[in-house]
């Protein structure tokens, strides 16, 4: 079953961006509309910030819906969505109740939620529901209806942190970068190609700062998606952004740099059981120009990672001499 109207992604977040003009976290020269992610801060170049000056604090009162008809469709999805192998029982992850990273004290807050509450809402947005009759339909146009600040703390989703990063090689001196086939067993994006490694920012992953929660939640993916050692790369942190077409959830964008091969690194991942990977297939873009429509990938790489292929690819233009 199709939660996420993905034919109609492109539409969704220009209506958006239309929708909500005026609003200032909205209308700022921080957006991205092509890939649909506004509120964009980078921590790298002159006006980066630098994730280890952000402070992360912890709630200890766990994430529960507010909205009576959100809650009520987010526990049907869960369900259903446990049924199908979508998902399945797991640590709480981690819903941004605020965010200041534009101040002197800069700061993340952060509260324990249910990784089916996130699944429920976020990854339900387009389905239809007789809850929404002559209320929009659907959870989307429900709440963006109802809900008309874009403040972050005033959305009624289980908004949490994700994390979306890439890893990159040289290959005859020339960087390439992994994107993967995400599997169609996934909750969201599924069968579409993405960043390296993709995921949710769990518990345990919390840190005292932003680089250190980062760089937690980002070696637990790559060592269980991809066999990677934290010693096998570094880590280049990118980015922080809100995307617009999975209920503006908060991501954190980051590059994996490894002087492995691409062919070592394919010998590994040959190795394992198809049964078990997160991805289908993989391919190494050259990261060059456009190199999505230089290999003809454009149409078939989701938004999440032409957003972290941007920004890496502005990363890597100003490590240059």
């Amino acid at each position: 079953m199709q939660y996420l109207d993905y034919n109609r992604w492109q539409d969704i977040v220009q209506d958006f961006f239309r929708r909500f003009e005026g609003c200032p976290e909205v209308g700022s020269t921080s957006v991205n509309r092509a890939c649909g992610y506004f509120e964009i801060v980078r921590f790298f170049g002159s006006y980066g910030i630098d994730p280890k000056d952000v402070f992360v604090e912890m709630r200890d009162q766990p994430f529960e819906f507010s909205d009576d008809r959100i809650a009520r469709l987010a526990t049907e999805i869960e369900r259903a969505m446990m049924t199908e192998g979508r998902i399945h029982a797991g640590p709480d992850i981690l819903k941004l109740v605020d965010v200041d990273l534009t101040g002197e004290g800069k700061s993340l807050i952060v509260q324990p939620c249910r990784y089916g509450y996130q699944a429920g809402s976020c990854l339900a947005l387009d389905y239809e529901h007789s809850l929404f009759d002559e209320l929009g339909g659907c959870l989307r146009e429900y709440y963006l209806s109802r809900y008309s600040s874009r403040v972050l703390g005033d959305n009624p989703l289980a908004i949490c942190l994700g994390i979306s990063a890439c890893v990159v090689v040289q290959q005859e001196g020339v960087g390439r970068v992994l994107i993967v086939r995400r599997s169609v067993r996934l909750a969201s994006l599924e069968s579409t190609f993405g960043p390296s490694v993709a995921g949710s920012v769990e518990r345990g992953h919390l840190s005292d700062n932003l680089l250190e929660l980062l760089q937690g939640a980002v070696s637990a993916e790559a060592s269980e998606e991809l066999c990677l050692a934290p010693a096998e790369y570094r880590l280049a942190p990118l980015a922080y952004g809100r995307e617009i077409f999975r209920g503006e959830r908060p991501q954190l964008f980051a590059a994996l740099i490894t002087d492995l091969s691409a062919e070592e690194l394919s010998e590994r991942w040959d190795s394992l059981d198809p049964a078990t990977r997160e991805f289908d297939e993989y391919v190494f873009l050259p990261l060059i120009g456009d190199s999505g429509r230089e290999d003809g990938m454009a149409e078939q790489m989701n938004f999440e990672v032409a957003m972290n292929l941007q920004l890496l690819r502005e990363y890597l233009s100003r490590q240059q001499p």
